[in-house]
């Protein structure tokens, strides 16, 4: 099973770009975490919101989030989600402008609030820290640039195929019948990110699940064969 795990890493390394799951190593933060209190949201709870005053940072320690904009016609677009060690609100803590996205518990989550006279002075005396915070934000503009490059794939099985593989890639988690997404995202949230009608999103996704190349388990997909998927997928 490691040996056949590592294979499948190997086939699914190039498309490790393509996923919109942002973590990041949450031990870069301690200065941050330490002897702060842990403030608990259930799911589908808003942790922060577009406009708010942003006058402290966000940083996830358990759980996921979704970061969405909502834009001037009232639609609310997704930008990514964030994962252990997912920063939020860097910019509107520094200039003190008001938050400009929101921030969405997609399931339970732990965050740790830092306020911004906090961060301004520790990131004066401390440069390790000061690097990774430009490091978070490097990622995420990076995550953004490959985010476009999903979205200008033309055809909706290739968008699609190549969002998995990127999970994959990611986050996947090895099992008898194949790999396993550990989060659970609804078709409503997939054709959010790849910027499709959920109703065609809903009819890949169905395809993909005859074709054998995914399975549900427990409300989880399973990559069961991802050679099928590169078949759709952009072309690396």
């Amino acid at each position: 099973m490691q040996i056949l795990w590592k294979e499948k890493k190997a086939f699914l390394a190039p498309y490790i770009h393509f996923t919109l799951f942002l973590d990041y190593d949450l031990t870069k933060w301690i200065p941050f975490l330490t002897d702060k209190p842990v403030k608990h949201y259930e799911k589908g709870q808003i942790i922060c919101q577009q406009g708010d005053a942003g006058q402290k940072l966000v940083i996830l320690t358990k759980g996921y989030a979704a970061i969405t904009v909502l834009l001037p016609d009232g639609r609310e677009t997704l930008l990514h989600y964030g994962m252990s060690g997912c920063m939020y609100g860097f910019e509107s803590t520094l200039t003190g402008d008001p938050y400009k996205s929101n921030l969405r518990a997609v399931e339970d989550c732990d965050v740790v609030w830092v306020c911004g006279k906090e961060v301004t002075e520790r990131i004066k005396n401390d440069t390790e820290l000061l690097a990774s915070l430009i490091d978070f934000e490097r990622r995420r503009s990076k995550l953004y640039s490959r985010h476009n490059q999903l979205l200008c794939l033309v055809n909706s099985k290739s968008r699609i195929a190549t969002l998995f593989l990127g999970m994959a890639a990611h986050i996947g988690v090895p099992e008898e019948e194949g790999i396993l997404l550990p989060v659970q995202v609804t078709h409503q949230q997939i054709s959010d990110i790849v910027h499709l009608d959920r109703v065609t999103a809903s009819r890949v996704i169905s395809g993909f699940l005859k074709e054998g190349a995914l399975k549900k388990k427990n409300g989880y997909l399973v990559l069961q064969q991802p050679e099928i998927l590169k078949q759709y997928a952009a072309t690396l």
